[in-house]
Protein backbone atom coordinates (compact mmCIF):
# COMPACT_ATOMS: atom_id res chain seq x y z
CA UNK A 1 0.00 0.00 0.00
CA UNK A 2 1.27 3.69 -0.61
CA UNK A 3 0.04 7.14 0.51
CA UNK A 4 -1.51 8.06 -3.24
CA UNK A 5 2.32 9.40 -3.62
CA UNK A 6 4.04 6.19 -4.45
CA UNK A 7 5.85 5.95 -0.84
CA UNK A 8 4.81 3.14 1.63
CA UNK A 9 2.51 4.46 4.99
CA UNK A 10 4.91 3.97 7.74
CA UNK A 11 3.96 1.70 10.13
CA UNK A 12 1.80 3.23 13.19
CA UNK A 13 3.98 4.08 16.18
CA UNK A 14 4.67 1.56 19.18
CA UNK A 15 2.40 1.45 22.21
CA UNK A 16 3.87 1.73 25.40
CA UNK A 17 3.15 -1.19 28.05
CA UNK A 18 0.55 -0.21 30.91
CA UNK A 19 1.26 0.19 34.39
CA UNK A 20 -0.28 -2.90 34.60
CA UNK A 21 1.42 -4.79 32.09
CA UNK A 22 4.45 -3.48 34.23
CA UNK A 23 2.95 -4.14 37.07
CA UNK A 24 2.72 -7.94 36.42
CA UNK A 25 6.46 -7.72 35.06
CA UNK A 26 7.19 -6.20 38.80
CA UNK A 27 5.26 -9.16 40.31
CA UNK A 28 7.46 -11.86 38.24
CA UNK A 29 10.81 -10.07 39.16
CA UNK A 30 9.99 -9.27 42.42
CA UNK A 31 9.14 -13.07 42.85
CA UNK A 32 12.83 -13.89 41.48
CA UNK A 33 14.51 -11.36 43.85
CA UNK A 34 12.74 -12.43 47.26
CA UNK A 35 13.93 -16.24 46.13
CA UNK A 36 17.68 -15.16 45.99
CA UNK A 37 16.85 -12.73 49.32
CA UNK A 38 15.82 -15.91 51.27
CA UNK A 39 18.72 -17.84 49.84
CA UNK A 40 20.97 -14.98 51.25
CA UNK A 41 19.45 -14.41 54.28
CA UNK A 42 19.67 -18.27 55.01
CA UNK A 43 23.31 -18.57 53.71
CA UNK A 44 24.17 -15.52 56.21
CA UNK A 45 21.93 -16.94 59.37
CA UNK A 46 24.63 -18.46 60.29
CA UNK A 47 26.57 -15.75 60.94
CA UNK A 48 27.60 -15.16 65.11
CA UNK A 49 28.09 -12.57 66.85
CA UNK A 50 26.55 -8.66 67.51
CA UNK A 51 25.76 -8.83 64.18
CA UNK A 52 23.52 -12.16 63.87
CA UNK A 53 20.24 -10.54 63.58
CA UNK A 54 20.89 -8.27 60.99
CA UNK A 55 23.02 -11.01 58.94
CA UNK A 56 19.77 -12.40 58.45
CA UNK A 57 17.96 -9.51 57.42
CA UNK A 58 20.49 -7.71 54.85
CA UNK A 59 19.29 -9.30 51.97
CA UNK A 60 15.83 -7.27 52.56
CA UNK A 61 17.35 -3.91 53.40
CA UNK A 62 18.91 -4.22 50.07
CA UNK A 63 15.83 -4.82 48.37
CA UNK A 64 13.30 -2.01 49.93
CA UNK A 65 16.44 0.50 49.76
CA UNK A 66 16.54 -0.22 46.28
CA UNK A 67 12.70 -0.09 45.82
CA UNK A 68 12.59 3.11 47.53
CA UNK A 69 15.27 4.50 44.87
CA UNK A 70 13.46 3.11 41.84
CA UNK A 71 10.23 4.67 42.98
CA UNK A 72 11.40 8.23 42.24
CA UNK A 73 11.65 7.32 38.21
CA UNK A 74 8.07 7.67 36.78
CA UNK A 75 9.72 4.67 33.88
CA UNK A 76 10.01 2.13 36.75
CA UNK A 77 7.54 3.00 39.02
CA UNK A 78 4.70 0.42 38.21
CA UNK A 79 7.43 -2.64 37.89
CA UNK A 80 8.32 -1.54 41.43
CA UNK A 81 5.19 -1.30 43.00
CA UNK A 82 5.19 -5.39 41.63
CA UNK A 83 8.41 -5.88 43.85
CA UNK A 84 7.23 -4.12 46.89
CA UNK A 85 4.00 -6.23 46.96
CA UNK A 86 6.09 -9.46 46.54
CA UNK A 87 8.32 -8.34 49.18
CA UNK A 88 5.26 -7.60 51.81
CA UNK A 89 3.19 -10.55 50.36
CA UNK A 90 6.98 -12.65 51.48
CA UNK A 91 7.63 -11.14 55.13
CA UNK A 92 3.88 -12.22 55.80
CA UNK A 93 3.83 -15.68 54.78
CA UNK A 94 7.08 -16.87 55.22
CA UNK A 95 9.50 -14.89 56.83
CA UNK A 96 6.91 -13.88 59.93
CA UNK A 97 5.93 -17.32 60.43
CA UNK A 98 9.85 -18.49 60.06
CA UNK A 99 10.91 -16.14 62.66
CA UNK A 100 7.81 -16.79 65.07
CA UNK A 101 8.79 -20.41 65.29
CA UNK A 102 12.37 -20.21 65.50
CA UNK A 103 12.35 -17.52 68.22
CA UNK A 104 9.77 -19.89 70.28
CA UNK A 105 6.50 -17.12 69.75
CA UNK A 106 4.56 -20.18 68.88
Amino acid sequence: MSNGQGQPFAPPPRTPLSFGAWLSIGLGIGVAVQIVAIILAFATASFTGPYGFFAFFWPYAVVVLACAVLMFFPRTRAATTGVLIITAASWLLFIGPCIALLGGFG
